[in-house]
Parts: structure tokens; C-alpha cells; sequence
């Protein structure tokens, strides 16, 4: 059974379809599953909007509940690709987020390449964008942040964000209602990453204007950036 909030979040993922023109009707679609409820909710909307997925699972480090995890998904036919994260992490100088970030993405599209599948899409929601464009600004020092549609290796392969205009308090709703095929399987980093710090950051900030819409407002300066107002340096 659809919910009217199912409906609403299957809006705004083809709003973003129409506005940014992320995918076609008879193209396949890698859908990169971490199992948690954003990308298990990608997977069901993207599937309800006949789109033809594909599920993938990057496994990124040995434990008990991870083998479960990924035996689940392989009965349902979910592929799991297995990595050496956790080895290359400690043999590279770069931080762990880092390491862990590029070879999940590696190991997606070595897996695309393989099956002739062009596009891969994240469960990136309008959240992560708010969070990335701070972060970026914060510890970067440049003003940039997630894209709905990026190209890579010339256009050989497209990443795509078809959430891009859904909020995470949405998700969560959502998840609650339909109870997707959700996993504990955290990053030892999750609560010390810096996306954590501007997530405790983003709240606080709501709590203290409770009747304004803070992230909406960060979210649409994108739309209104003043370049006569921005200095040269």
C-alpha cells in the first residue's frame, strides 16, 4: 500500500528527474544500497517509478552482523562486493572517511563497468547537500557541495541523487511507516566525523529558531548566489 507520504517523497524524486533529467525510462540503474533506511527507500521509490534497478551492496568491514546482513541480501538478490577497506585505510596516510569513500565508489563502478550499466544512484538527500555545502565552507575553504547529476571519466559513467530535494525528517517518517529492510552495520567514525559536528551543529540551530526553516534557507541560497556581493580575492 502507497501512503500519501510515499506519494510525496515519489514527487520530489521525479521533480528531480524533470529539473536535472537524471535518468531515462529504459535505462538500468545501479542503486547503491548501504541498507540503511535512505538508499532501502531509494530502491523502493526508484522501483515504483518502474525504473530497472540494480542493488548493490559494497561490504566495508568484517563482523558478525555484517555477514548476516549480506547473506540476507544475497537470498534477495542484492549484490555484495567485497573490499579490503579497513587494510587500505591503515596503509594510507589519508583519513578513513576518505579511503572508505573513494573505494566504495571504485568498487561501484568497476561493478558497473562489468554489467554495461551507466549510471549509479545515492540515497543523497537534501540534508547532505545543506551539510556538504558547510563542511566544504568550514574545513575546505571553498563554496561547493553535492550535484544532482555528476559525470565522471567524460561522461562514462553518471552518479545521480535522485533525493536531492527530499528532507532526511521525511525518510525517517517514511521508514517508520513501511519498515524497508533496515541494518545496523555503523562506521566506528560515525559519531566523530565532521558531518556529525555540523548535523549537531544544523539542529541546534533549529531549536533556537524553531519558527524558521533553516535548512530550506541554506538550501535555496543556492538559488540566490549575489556575486556582486562576493569579493574577488
Amino acid at each position: 500500500m502507497r501512503t500519501k507520504l510515499f506519494n510525496t517523497i515519489k514527487q520530489l524524486t521525479q521533480l528531480a528527474n524533470e529539473k536535472f533529467h537524471l535518468w531515462n525510462s529504459d535505462e538500468k540503474v545501479i542503486i547503491a544500497l548501504s541498507g540503511g533506511k535512505d538508499s532501502s527507500l531509494l530502491f523502493e521509490i526508484m522501483k515504483d517509478l518502474s525504473i530497472d534497478v540494480i542493488g548493490v551492496h559494497v561490504k566495508l568491514f568484517p563482523s558478525e552482523d555484517s555477514e548476516k546482513v549480506c547473506n540476507f541480501l544475497v537470498k534477495n538478490q542484492i549484490t555484495v562486493l567485497e573490499t579490503n577497506i579497513l587494510e587500505q585505510a591503515k596503509s594510507s596516510q589519508k583519513n578513513d572517511c576518505f579511503i572508505c569513500s573513494r573505494l566504495r565508489r571504485k568498487a561501484l563502478l568497476e561493478y558497473a563497468d562489468k554489467i554495461s550499466v551507466k549510471k549509479i544512484a545515492f540515497a543523497h538527500h537534501k540534508d547532505d547537500v545543506v551539510e556538504t555545502l558547510l563542511m566544504n565552507m568550514i574545513y575546505s575553504r571553498e563554496i561547493s557541495t553535492m550535484i544532482p547529476k555528476q559525470k565522471l571519466f567524460k561522461g562514462e559513467f553518471e552518479i545521480i541523487r535522485p533525493f536531492y530535494f527530499v528532507e532526511e525528517r521525511l525518510l525517517s517518517l517514511l521508514a517508520k511507516e513501511l519498515q524497508p529492510l533496515i541494518f545496523e552495520n555503523k562506521c566506528r567514525m560515525d559519531y566523530y566525523s565532521k558531518r556529525h559536528y555540523i548535523k549537531e551543529i544544523i539542529s541546534e540551530i533549529k531549536k533556537q529558531h524553531p519558527k524558521t526553516d533553516i535548512l530550506d534557507n541554506i538550501f535555496s541560497s543556492l538559488k540566490q548566489i549575489k556575486t556582486d556581493f562576493i569579493p574577488k580575492l
